[in-house]
């Protein structure tokens, strides 16, 4: 495993929380083809959110084949291979990949990825076009990226106690701004919790602010079990959730929408969604309703802001894993892809195929796998990662969405990312 300073694997479950509800001005509502339902306005006390109709859940069973020779993925798929950030074809990239997660850019434009300390964007070809000196390499909660044009990197303050300075910086112009972190009534003691990755504890709430692409807006968990979404530029509250525990924050690519997921010891799982104006909150996804004993993997955007792929772990006669789900914001429908995979640190190490520390295992040479759902630059196919228990390995499966196919590409290999143009 990487070296890391204080690393977390984050498979616990959260604990205890309350119904989420929002407080607000209301405000108008971003055009999009999503309907919210509106949240009960200047509420003191917790109620739940307004019923809504629960999203039409199809079973779409897409099956595995065989890739025909001529298969064409569009674009330049990336994955981890021990210390190696590679890609497939004939034209490959080979990339050292140093003591942080690289991660590309929301719309596929740009890698980033750590040499020493040092933070390098590239494009799809592998040519560097910014390198940014920093003292410390971090992973964060959300993502190092902002937008295509905005990365975030830390410069340390001091060590004892541990204190970072965000910044963003313009990958194009090399411009460094440092991000405001200090927002009113900021919890000291909670945080985004982190169930799919692995999350730097740096001793202090720097990853806990999470900015839209626009850094316009910013989220960030407030005392007294809230969530707040912040206008940074006119300096004041939007909205105000309240949630006792909270998990996975994510921006749309397009930054018209927040969501993550929330906890309730009476309730599995569910992912909320909130406008970035802050007049529309509600649950997204329903699925505690259909099947009781639910719970959510990692989840994530589509460059398209038009989709969200999820892993959900439900229980059958068949047993119990976590089966691959796709969001479609244009139908308001959720399909069930009927197709299993590595969908959280939890279904590793709930499944024995790696024990930090312990010894060989057939994931011995992963770093930060945790179910990272890879979508394709056209928004169209989703790289995923099964686990082949005849053969003790890992299967990467390209499952194309516009065909209803799903095609084995790669053995042995960690879905990363996917970049739009060719090596």
């Amino acid at each position: 495993m990487k070296k890391m300073i204080l690393l977390l694997i984050a498979t616990m479950f959260m604990s205890a929380c309350v119904s989420p509800t929002a407080t607000n001005t209301p405000t108008a509502s971003p055009q999009g083809q999503f309907a919210f339902t509106p949240v009960p306005t200047g509420t003191e006390t917790p109620v739940p959110p307004t019923a809504v109709a629960l999203p039409n859940l199809e079973t779409q069973c897409i099956p595995i084949s065989s890739a025909p020779a001529d298969l064409k993925m569009g674009g330049t798929a990336l994955f981890l291979d021990g210390p190696m950030i590679v890609s497939l074809g004939e034209k490959a990239l080979r990339i050292p990949s140093g003591p942080a997660d690289p991660s590309v850019s929301p719309h596929n434009r740009f890698l980033a990825y750590h040499e020493g300390a040092d933070l390098l964007v590239a494009t799809s070809n592998g040519t560097v076009i910014r390198r940014v000196k920093s003292n410390i390499a971090i992973s964060l909660v959300g993502g190092n990226w902002i937008s295509d044009n905005y990365i975030r990197h830390f410069s340390r303050i001091s060590w004892n106690p541990l204190r970072l300075q965000p910044h963003v910086i313009n990958v194009q112009t090399g411009e460094s701004l440092d991000l405001r972190m200090d927002f009113p009534n900021m919890d000291e003691e909670g945080g985004w919790m982190v169930e799919n990755a692995a999350l730097y504890y740096l001793g202090d709430k720097t990853t806990d602010v999470i900015y839209d692409p626009l850094l316009s807006r910013a989220v960030y968990p407030k005392k007294g079990s809230f969530i707040s979404l912040y206008d940074v530029l006119e300096n004041r509250e939007q909205a105000v959730i309240r949630v006792e525990k909270a998990s996975d924050p994510i921006w749309s690519p397009d930054g018209q929408y927040f969501t993550f997921k929330v906890y309730d010891q009476r309730t599995p799982t569910e992912i909320y969604i909130i406008s970035r104006d802050g007049d529309r909150f509600m649950p997204l996804t329903h699925l505690s309703q259909r099947y009781p004993h639910i719970s959510f993997g990692a989840y994530s955007w589509s460059p398209d802001s038009q989709k969200i792929a999820f892993w959900a772990r439900k229980t059958d006669k068949y047993g119990e894993y976590e089966g691959l789900f796709i969001f479609d914001f244009a139908s308001r429908r959720i399909v069930d892809a009927c197709i299993e995979g590595i969908g959280s640190w939890g279904s590793i190490t709930g499944a024995g195929l790696i024990n930090i520390g312990a010894g060989p295992s057939p994931l011995d040479k992963y770093f930060v796998l945790g179910g990272r759902l890879v979508w394709s630059p056209d928004s169209s196919k989703i790289i995923i990662a099964q686990f082949d228990e005849e053969n003790q390995q890992v299967v990467d499966l390209l499952v194309d969405l516009e065909r209803n196919i799903a095609y084995p590409i790669a053995t042995g290999l960690e879905p990363m990312g996917w970049l739009a143009g060719e090596p």
